[in-house]
């Protein structure tokens, strides 16, 4: 159900967006007197650096693509792992599920696994019909920059699905991990937008989650080395999960 209510209001909101893109570049020199008024700075913290927001690509990113679908999702991704092995462990039934005839990893890896595809079909699900709606509404989408944006939205949830996973392997309750991961998504956003405002913390950029996360370049049909990190981050936190979960003595 929770899978099903996230696909139905992401889509939901990926259409109201969409529909109000027309109405946007219609008039699009009374809407850059409005929002002009607005202290740059404010503009640079919510847009990010170097998104166009009078684009249709940057018009998507700060409507729809970032933080809002990432926020949404990325709860989504959040509480599937964090049920993997935390909530066996909440329900203290963890001893039964290790007694299974499976090993430790084949354990993780299926569990894992179905949250990844569970992540996958919602990616899919709510980013190709940006490319429906385009036809529709007449505005300009390709096919290669919907695809690049796939990448980057999948690999980037996938993250985030892997570190509270990783996460939950230390935590009893999975409201801890789960508050953790959120805690980090937040910093994440917070410091990558404060770094595009104040040149003196533009260093802090590389180090959050967020600057390697570029919905405004995947549209344009731009795709980059920071896709990659993202998705050495994933393997990085899958890796360190499995061993984790191998070798740690989760029962007690």
């Amino acid at each position: 159900m929770s899978f099903f209510l996230t696909w139905l209001g992401l889509l939901l909101y990926a259409w109201m967006i969409a529909a109000f893109v027309p109405v946007f570049f219609k008039d699009i020199e009374s809407w850059k007197k409005i929002i002009e008024i607005y202290p740059e700075k404010m503009l640079a913290f919510f847009g990010g650096s170097g998104v166009n927001l009078f684009t249709l690509e940057g018009f998507l990113t700060v409507e729809f693509l970032n933080p809002w679908w990432i926020a949404i999702m990325g709860g989504f991704a959040m509480a599937m792992s964090s049920a993997i092995v935390g909530k066996e462990m909440e329900k203290k039934t963890i001893e039964f599920l290790l007694s299974l005839p499976l090993s430790r990893f084949s354990l993780l890896f299926y569990r894992f696994l179905s949250n990844l595809l569970a992540i996958f079909l919602l990616t899919l699900g709510t980013l190709f019909p940006l490319y429906l709606f385009s036809l529709y509404y007449d505005f300009s989408l390709t096919l290669k920059g919907i695809f690049y944006l796939f990448l980057y939205g999948f690999i980037f949830v996938s993250l985030l699905s892997s570190l509270t996973l990783f996460l939950s392997l230390f935590f009893r309750e999975r409201n801890k991990s789960i508050g953790l991961a959120v805690t980090v998504l937040i910093a994440s956003y917070l410091l990558d937008s404060l770094s595009a405002i104040y040149e003196k913390l533009e260093w802090i950029a590389p180090f959050t989650l967020f600057h390697y996360y570029l919905p405004y370049n995947a549209l344009r049909g731009e795709l980059s080395f920071h896709i990659l990190v993202l998705l050495s981050l994933f393997l990085l936190f899958t890796l360190a999960s499995f061993i984790v979960f191998s070798r740690k003595d989760i029962a007690t």
